[in-house]
């Protein structure tokens, strides 16, 4: 736990002092990209207990998915299946792979909108939504995707990006 509060107070820091705010981001961005890429499947329950289980448990028939874990979404099952039986059928592949798409998209986004892209992504882990990714990746996820829609909206007024949010 030591590491994590080691970790925190450097990306403070570098949040804050470092010279180059552009490279901050850079930095910290790449030091919490590292971070959540290589989580080891026993860190936290949420990875080694249910979605972990979910995964090696089932099989093609969607009769056989959400077994483990009932509150899935379909889709989100149907996205594990497909992944399973498609490209691997190593959990800890499908939830890093995962992971690194929601983080790169999430941090676009705040280099888009945040004139302080370091600090939004200091405030991303220390109200501990960085380690949210990792623990609930079906939610994380859609939570990416409706926020972007919604500020798709909000920037444009398209009547499509409203269709597309509801």
């Amino acid at each position: 736990m030591i590491f994590y509060w080691i970790l925190f107070c450097f990306i403070l820091l570098i949040a804050l002092y470092w010279k180059d705010k552009r490279k901050a981001a850079y930095l910290i961005f790449f030091i919490l990209f590292f971070l959540g890429s290589t989580t080891a499947r026993t860190v936290g329950n949420d990875l080694n207990g249910g979605y972990w289980l979910e995964y090696v448990h089932m099989g093609h028939n969607p009769n056989n998915w959400g077994v483990v874990m009932r509150q899935f979404e379909y889709g989100f099952l149907w996205l594990m299946a497909n992944f399973k039986y498609s490209i691997s059928s190593d959990p800890l592949i499908f939830f890093h792979i995962l992971f690194i798409i929601t983080f790169i998209n999430y941090y676009v986004f705040l280099k888009k909108e945040s004139r302080y892209t370091a600090l939004s992504l200091f405030f991303m882990l220390a109200f501990a939504y960085y380690a949210n990714i990792n623990k609930s990746f079906d939610n994380s996820f859609v939570d990416f995707v409706l926020f972007e829609f919604n500020f798709s909206f909000l920037r444009f007024y398209s009547i499509g990006h409203l269709i597309v949010c509801v």
